[in-house]
């Protein structure tokens, strides 16, 4: 396992991801890389009535903001690697699963904790869910307790 891609939102679940795929990369000598997506304010309910140069502003903030989360996310974890970071825009479930193929990923970890909706019956959120059924590596998915 040579790289090992964590899905952040920051929440409980994918803090205690973030540990298992950090535990994960020092056994198995592995570069860990954070990615958190970020979603598209263009595609919110009311961006219809909001003017264009307001969300993309507000995109552009919500990018930094995460960047800079992410970024120090990383200086707190410990391993041999360097993790690398990455943000992106869109639906949490695809952005992962493109990362993770345009970067050769060898595991995917993901917090099991979901919201409801549909995919409640499994167990698992939706994002979970979603990365477990179409990833073409394996999915690690992580309990919160």
């Amino acid at each position: 396992m040579k790289d090992i891609l964590v899905a952040i939102d920051f929440g409980a679940a994918s803090e205690r991801a973030l540990s298992e795929a950090r535990r994960l990369a020092k056994a198995f000598d592995s570069a860990l890389h954070l990615v958190c997506v970020v979603q598209d304010p263009f595609w919110l309910p009311w961006a219809p009535s909001a003017r264009p140069e307001m969300l993309a502003a507000l995109l552009a903030r919500m990018q930094q903001e995460t960047q800079a989360h992410l970024e120090q996310v990383a200086k707190d974890v410990p391993t041999r690697h360097a993790p690398q970071v990455a943000t992106r825009v869109g639906k949490p479930a695809g952005e992962i699963l493109a990362y993770a193929g345009e970067h050769g990923i060898d595991l995917i970890v993901v917090g099991k904790d979901g919201h409801g909706g549909p995919a409640a019956a499994t167990g698992m959120g939706s994002v979970a869910e979603a990365v477990a059924r179409d990833a073409r590596c394996p999915v690690l998915v992580v309990p919160t307790t």
